[in-house]
């Protein structure tokens, strides 16, 4: 069988493993219901286990698709070589056309899987955090993890984790970046913190400070409006697998690593929050924490 041929057939096949494997896939998750009917709380970085569940899918999407149109073109523009077909004027925009969407099926997989590893190293780094604060629970607190809002523009947006216990509501976000492979040396896994920015090894940054501070700002009147009396919310930053210095004495928010973060927690004065006022808030978090079935 001439190559053409075979390569034709790869694409068809490619086009059927599509059509058959991946769409029904995609049918069957949407006639599927859970049999679960208590829900549950939110466990530490489940939107980016959702959000890498999603990548995994758009993998499988782009890998199906990356092959069709590669071996469908490649065996079209073969066949035109063919002495019965011979059309050398079409197989040039063939051949272009054949370079220009496998370059393009090329960069969406290495972006989708870029981003899955990104939200993996997040999803560790969620779970290195809630790992370091669960010796907390024994210490009179309770611990919230992504908890899903929407903000002013109807954008969803998750909350890492929230602790409410003797010095009442803390917001903690969790920001995880890699170290560099050829670091070494305790310099290479350190970061200062100067109250304004963040200096990593390899430069400056005040995104996750920024979203802590504004997280806790929401938090607070969300939680004020929903409890009728006022609410004042923590803020700190969690760094997983660096250690911090901080070159000022007070600072908004905190930064530390989850295990320093853990004591400075303990450190905190006791707050004035009444009973009351603390049953309410734990009641609109844990409705929060729930992820619907």
């Amino acid at each position: 069988m001439p190559m053409a041929i075979q390569l034709g057939f790869a694409g068809i096949i490619g086009i059927l493993f599509w059509l058959i494997v991946v769409r029904w896939m995609n049918h069957e998750k949407a006639l599927r219901k859970s049999p679960f009917t208590k829900s549950l709380l939110r466990s530490a970085g489940e939107s980016c286990l959702k959000k890498m569940d999603d990548l995994t899918d758009d993998l499988w999407i782009w890998f199906a698709a990356t092959f069709s149109i590669f071996t469908f073109i490649s065996g079209l523009g073969m066949g035109l070589f063919q002495p019965q077909f011979k059309s050398p004027v079409l197989a040039a925009p063939l051949g272009i056309l054949l370079l220009a969407m496998s370059i393009y099926a090329i960069v969406r997989v290495r972006r989708v899987l870029r981003e899955r590893m990104n939200y993996r190293l997040g999803f560790e780094g969620e779970r290195q955090t809630a790992q370091a604060l669960q010796p907390l629970l024994a210490e009179g607190y309770e611990l919230f993890h992504d908890l899903e809002f929407k903000d002013a523009s109807g954008k969803p947006f998750n909350i890492d984790h929230v602790l409410l216990g003797p010095a009442g509501v803390i917001v903690i976000e969790t920001k995880t970046r890699s170290k560099e492979a050829a670091g070494k040396g305790p310099e290479a896994a350190t970061v200062r913190y100067d109250g304004k920015q963040i200096l990593y090894p390899k430069g400056p940054e005040t995104h996750g400070l920024n979203q802590a501070i504004a997280n806790a700002k929401f938090l607070a009147r969300e939680l004020t409006s929903h409890t009728g009396e006022k609410v004042f919310v923590r803020a700190a930053l969690s760094l997983p697998g660096w250690y911090v210095t901080q070159t000022v004495r007070e600072a908004n928010p905190i930064v530390r690593n989850p295990e320093m973060l853990r004591s400075w927690v303990l450190e905190l004065p006791t707050s004035s929050m009444p009973t009351a006022q603390r049953n309410r808030i734990r009641g609109f978090l844990a409705k929060t924490n729930i992820t619907p079935n």
